[in-house]
């Protein structure tokens, strides 16, 4: 079996503030793999000097995490975290040489380095540019953010990224940059499908260092509050999410830069488009989805239970395994792979933290479908939210052509269909109407702040119709934390967004309006609970 590295440096900067240069199917069990997978993650939102915080760095890093042990085999304690105070220059380089140290890797294994934060590049006065990554501590007012010295002095150069990771037994690494700097680029060539089990061994032979960037060094990286990250994030997120439970769940790292071009490319009208290289190398690093590997004979998608008794949820299928926490008898649980030594992996959420491990396979019960129409009205509920699909978001929109924003486009759908939902803004239709599901956690109504902090509930309960609200940190913000849409059930077959077992029609600021798994997408981190009027 062969090892790899993949290295994802995630610079994060601040709503649309620059982070740019300047200021297959599953594989038969004879096919060697990747033994065992190894991860450090970084993010930090915290700066000082010249570098504004940022919003969404450390919940990036939390999100590879979890789509990293939830669906691509890495499990929960071979991921190392470091964010904001603990993501020092100093710590950084020591988990970076430590990944490299032969008494601790093995060309066996893979290691996956996330970084999520600043990244400034700044040009040399004999020509060139030196890009650095930012870690926490770096202080360097704006009035020197141009001076090389000083970032000589406190960041991280990425050629010493490089150095660094020189050492490393392992055969493949991957550099992921969300930021507008090449961090060594070198030649590319065009990206083919994972083929047959001889291609993929062959790609798996040969060594790859290998780069994907957020954008050109002229281009601007940004983050979107409505996303909860930057664009390239948000989409790396979509596009691994999504690939983990396709026919598409064995991939190189070409055809996850050829899918973010386009849908980066597409979000931002074309001002930020992905690049990638290979440094020297021929090799291709590999991706396969734990979800739908057929070697371990898992089944795709979310599946649904009901925990019947209290129970420990676990880090790992063996009973001494670490507990991570209990979840509650009654609470809801999405099972994300097969049962392995009577427990089975999965994820729910517990006092507002979302969990993922293992549960004894003879505590689950199956939960069924949500969303059944029981009449016309339901019925023509999604018949009615679907036809608005591709509408332009527009802030304060109303109608069709010029655009709408997502409080009245659910108002104006269920007026449709004879429904009295309450006008917009928002912050208004939340305070009305039945709350009728609610996940752990904190949540905003009538003026206050409420916790709820029971188990996770079935979301069968839910009907076409219900308004889905969405609430984000810092709930006592009046607009820039809310969003809402519909809930329209089990979508099947769909001929551009498939098939869903808890779909929601929204106004989405970058794609205007689509539809998004409530579960298995970003809305599931910053869903409140569902109202029906």
């Amino acid at each position: 079996m062969l090892g790899t590295v993949l290295l994802l440096l995630m610079l994060q900067g601040a709503v649309l503030q620059e982070r740019s240069a300047v200021l297959g199917q599953g594989r038969p069990a004879n096919l060697d793999w990747y033994r065992e997978s190894r991860a450090l993650v970084i993010g930090i939102d915290k700066y000082s000097g010249g570098f504004q915080s940022l919003r969404f760095a450390t919940r990036d890093a939390e999100a590879i995490r979890n789509v990293l042990v939830d669906s691509y085999g890495f499990s929960a304690d071979s991921v190392t975290v470091l964010l904001d105070e603990k993501a020092t220059n100093l710590a950084i380089r020591e988990e970076l040489a430590r990944l490299s140290d032969p008494a601790i890797m093995q060309q066996v294994d893979r290691v996956l380095i996330y970084y999520s934060g600043h990244g400034h590049t700044v040009k040399m006065p004999s020509g060139g540019e030196l890009s650095f990554l930012v870690p926490y501590g770096v202080d360097v007012d704006r009035d020197h953010l141009s001076n090389p010295a000083k970032f000589i002095a406190s960041a991280i150069d990425m050629r010493e990224v490089w150095r660094l990771l020189a050492p490393c037994p392992a055969r493949h690494v991957l550099v992921i940059a969300d930021v507008c700097f090449s961090g060594a680029m070198a030649t590319t060539r065009s990206a083919e499908s994972a083929g047959s089990d001889s291609v993929i061994a062959e790609w798996l032979r040969r060594p790859a260092r290998q780069v994907i960037t957020a954008g050109a060094s002229d281009q601007v990286s940004v983050e979107i509050a409505e996303l909860g990250h930057g664009v390239f994030t948000s989409k790396l997120l979509e596009e691994l999410k999504a690939r983990a439970i396709s026919s598409e769940n064995v991939f190189s790292a070409r055809n996850l830069h050829d899918a973010l071009s386009r849908s980066v490319a597409n979000a931002t009208s074309g001002s930020q488009t992905p690049q990638f290289s290979s440094i020297g190398t021929e090799g291709e690093f590999m991706f396969r989805s734990a979800i739908r590997d057929q070697e371990s004979g898992a089944t795709p998608g979310l599946r649904e239970f009901v925990v019947e008794e209290t129970t420990p949820i676990r880090e790992s299928p063996t009973r001494t395994a670490k507990q991570l926490a209990t979840v509650e008898a009654g609470s809801l649980v999405f099972a994300i792979g097969s049962a392995t030594e009577g427990r089975v992996l999965v994820k729910t959420v517990v006092a507002g933290i979302e969990v993922s491990g293992w549960i004894w396979e003879g505590l689950l019960r199956s939960v069924g479908p949500a969303g059944t129409p029981t009449n016309s009205q339901d019925l023509m509920i999604p018949i009615a939210a679907l036809s608005w699909l591709g509408t332009p978001y527009k802030w304060g929109g109303t109608d069709l052509r010029s655009g709408i924003d997502s409080s009245h486009f659910v108002t104006q759908v269920l007026r449709s269909v004879g429904i009295s939902a309450p006008p917009p803004p928002i912050i208004n239709q939340e305070n009305h109407g039945t709350i009728v599901h609610i996940k752990p956690g904190s949540y905003r109504r009538e003026g206050k702040t409420f916790s709820y902090m029971g188990p996770l509930l079935p979301l069968n309960v839910l009907r076409p119709g219900d308004r889905i609200i969405i609430q984000r940190a810092p709930l006592d913000d009046r607009y820039g934390s809310r969003h809402t849409g519909i809930y329209i059930g089990a979508l099947v077959d769909h001929s551009k967004f498939g098939s869903m077992q808890h779909a929601v029609v929204h106004a989405s600021s970058s794609r205007g309006v689509t539809v998004s798994d409530l579960v298995n997408s970003h809305l599931w981190t910053d869903y409140r609970f569902a109202l029906r009027d």
